[in-house]
Formats: C-alpha cells, structure tokens, sequence
C-alpha cells in the first residue's frame, strides 16, 4: 500500500510539469497553425508552425517552471506541509556552495566529451536538429534564464526534492537515488539525454544527500547548464574545449576533486523513513 501511495504521489509531481509544458506547447502550435492557414491557406508549410513554436520553447519553459512552482507549493500548502521543508530547502556551508559550483563548472567538458567520443548525440538526430533551432533563434540571456535557471530549478524540486524524498521514506539511499535518476533521464523523452542525465541524476541525487540540501544539486545543475549554454554561444570555444585534451583533463580531475570533497565534508545522509 505504501509503495502504491508513493507511487501515485511520484507521478503527480511528474505530472504537473509535464501536462504544463504540453498544453503550453500545444497552445503555440496551435496559434501558430491559425495563423499560418489565414496568411496562406492553399499552401501550408508546416516549418513555419515549426519553428516559432521551437524559437518560443525557451519562454514556455519559463513559464510552465514558474506556473509548476506554485502549483507544487500551493498542494502542500493545502495539505499544511511545510513545502520548503519537504524538498530540502535547508542551509548550506560556504564549502558545499563554493564545492557545488566547481563540480557544475567542471561537469560540462566531460560530458560532452564522452557524448561526442560515445557518439550518443548521434542517437536522437531530429532532437538535435531542434536543439540547434533552438538555442540559435534566442539570445544568450534568454538561454541562460530558461535552460540555465528556470529549467535546473524546477526539476531539482522535482526530482531531487520531491521524487527523493518521497522514495528514502520508503526505501534505503541506494534504490532512491538510482530510480530518482532513471526517471529524470526517462523525463527528457529522447535517448541522447536519457543517458547523460541519468549519470548527472545519480550525481546529483548522491550530492543532495550528502549535503543534506537541494541547494547544492540546484547549484550543480545551474552552472552545468549556465556553462553549457555559453560554450554554445561563444564562437569557437566548444571546438576548442572538445578538441584540446587539457581542458578536458582539467575539468575531470577538479569535478572529480569537488565531488571527493563534498564527499569527505558530507554530512549524516538522510535516513529511509525519515
């Protein structure tokens, strides 16, 4: 029974998020549609419902993260749980944020590294054609406050907070972490991601745990995709950084220091049932 109670918990908070970004998306389509069929009814191009449906995905993001948010906070709110509380919103040592930023900063390079060596990007095209759209036809700040803050934001809560959380007050640390991060990469709905961010989960779950706050996986998050996206933006530096082998060295030893750090400083790991 408690299995099934988690269970249906775990894809509510699921969900919430996904239905958000679904309607949101489906609405631009739409929009889109109608107004392609009224500029040129005879001769529809399904490119021009495409792409500025592609080109807004960033400010959807925004949106349904900001929308989510409040709608997670306002249940618990209903339920007289302490939604901050639940999620592991608690304090966090100077150590653990400077340690937090380094092992986001230093993540990137690596990752990217094996995805391209393990040809993984290779492994969902069509994505990466809409990904090149996207970060394309939007500017760096739009980036950065979409895929660089809003998005880590809401699905640590997600993730990290919520689906954690609710999986150690039913089962040890090991399984938690392991099925919180299957079902963050099984979330991004294309097997490139899923098998990047399944890695990042199980890194990022281990980290909040140890820390005892989701701050430090939020900040690990953000400056991973902060970093991604100005490699992207910055004309030449992704060619550079993927084609030197010390830059690549460098980022895996500091990532791998980072994490050993925390991991020397954590502190007790949250209990099951707790």
């Amino acid at each position: 029974m408690k299995y099934l109670k988690m269970s249906a918990f775990i894809l509510l908070y699921l969900g919430v998020y996904f239905i958000l970004q679904s309607y949101l998306g489906g609405m631009a389509g739409l929009f889109y549609s109608i107004k392609a069929i009224i500029q040129n009814p005879l001769n529809i191009n399904p490119n021009e419902i495409l792409e500025p449906v592609l080109k807004n995905t960033v400010f959807i993001l925004i949106l349904a993260s900001a929308a989510s948010f409040f709608i997670y906070w306002g249940a618990f709110k209903l339920r007289k749980e302490n939604f901050f509380a639940f999620c592991g919103f608690s304090g966090i040592s100077k150590k653990n944020i400077f340690y937090s930023l380094l092992l986001g900063l230093s993540l990137v390079l690596p990752v990217n590294f094996f995805v391209s060596l393990l040809s993984i990007d290779k492994l969902s095209p069509d994505v990466q054609n809409m990904f090149k759209i996207i970060f394309e036809d939007n500017s760096a700040f739009m980036l950065l406050l979409g895929i660089g803050i809003a998005g880590p934001v809401i699905e640590e809560i997600i993730f990290r907070g919520l689906i954690l959380k609710e999986l150690s007050k039913n089962m040890s640390a090991v399984p938690a972490v392991i099925i919180q991060a299957l079902l963050f990469g099984i979330y991004h709905l294309n097997l490139t991601q899923a098998i990047y961010a399944s890695v990042l989960g199980i890194i990022l779950g281990v980290v909040c745990l140890w820390t005892r706050s989701i701050w430090s996986a939020i900040l690990i998050h953000v400056f991973y995709n902060s970093s991604s996206v100005i490699l992207s933006k910055v004309p030449g530096l992704e060619a550079y950084s993927l084609g030197h082998a010390l830059p690549i060295v460098a980022s895996s030893v500091i990532a791998l220091a980072a994490l050993s750090t925390v991991f020397i400083n954590r502190r007790n790991p949250i209990t099951p049932n707790s």
